[in-house]
């Protein structure tokens, strides 16, 4: 009996988990971190992959709803770096998008981060 009354519970609270993080998304909460530009982002990366710079075209910032035609500017420049200010190569990619609820992104472009990179900086 104590078994199922822990799965239950168990049960309840990952279905509630869930439905906050998806009115959080639908509402339009940004899911990672946002910077209106010109600006610059930190974040640290610990695993190697390929990371995309997004535009976020429709969501909310500080507070304010934000919406408005997903393409970005020819001249946009986007600057990344690594914690020792040396430049890592930005590839422009604006074939990916995502949208869910009040969010909708687009992306700008990407790095492939290699290992030995831990702090990128991102300007833009």
């Amino acid at each position: 009996m104590r078994v199922t009354s822990v799965g239950i519970a168990l049960i309840v609270v990952g279905i509630a988990i869930f439905a906050f993080s998806l009115v959080r998304l639908i509402n339009g909460a940004a899911l990672d971190a946002q910077s209106k530009v010109p600006g610059i982002v930190s974040v640290q990366i610990d695993a190697p992959g390929r990371y995309y710079v997004w535009d976020n075209h429709w969501t909310t910032f500080e507070g304010e709803r934000i919406k408005y035609a997903a393409d970005c500017p020819a001249e946009a420049r986007v600057t990344v770096s690594d914690s020792g200010g040396n430049h890592l190569k930005f590839t422009p990619d604006a074939s990916e998008s995502w949208s869910i609820g009040n969010n909708g992104k687009t992306s700008i472009g990407y790095i492939d981060v290699e290992l030995t990179l831990k702090s990128p900086h991102l300007s833009a």
